[in-house]
């Protein structure tokens, strides 16, 4: 159960850093 919830954790931060990352892309161009 653990192991499971760390992968959904560290997906989910991916996720979100690369949001973050494509929010800041289009706000520079």
């Amino acid at each position: 159960k653990t192991h499971i919830k760390n992968i959904y954790g560290k997906l989910h931060v991916h996720s979100r850093a690369e949001a973050v990352r494509k929010a800041l892309k289009d706000r520079l161009i």
